[in-house]
C-alpha cells in the first residue's frame, strides 16, 4: 500500500496565538490594558492590535511579563532553557542567548 504523506509531513509544530496568550495573563493580572501601554511607550489601541497578532516577538512578552510580574515561560517553555533566555532570532537556530 501505498503511503500518501511521507511521514516528515506527519510532524507539525502547534503555534500558540502569543497575542491571546498575552492579553489573558494582562487581564488576570489585575493590570489595566492603559497601565501596561504607558508602561510600554504604547498606546492603547497599539495593545489590542498587539492582542490579535499571533507571533509576537519574545522580547516584548518577556518586557509585558516584567511589567505584570507573570512568567511567561510557563506558556512559553521554549523561551527558557537552564537559565538562559533564548531570544526570537535564536529560536530558529537553536542557539542560546548568553
Amino acid at each position: 500500500m501505498r503511503k500518501l504523506f511521507p511521514d516528515s509531513l506527519f510532524t507539525f509544530v502547534f503555534m500558540l496565538h502569543r497575542g491571546e496568550i498575552i492579553e489573558k495573563a494582562i487581564r488576570e493580572s489585575g493590570y489595566s490594558i492603559t497601565t501596561v501601554a504607558q508602561r510600554l511607550g504604547k498606546s492603547r489601541r497599539w495593545m489590542y492590535l498587539l492582542f490579535e497578532n499571533p507571533t509576537v516577538s519574545i522580547e516584548l512578552i518577556l518586557q509585558i511579563g516584567k511589567i505584570i510580574y507573570h512568567d511567561f515561560s510557563l506558556e512559553f517553555p521554549e523561551i527558557i532553557q537552564g537559565n538562559k533566555v533564548i531570544s526570537e532570532p535564536e529560536i530558529k537556530g537553536y542557539a542560546i542567548k548568553e
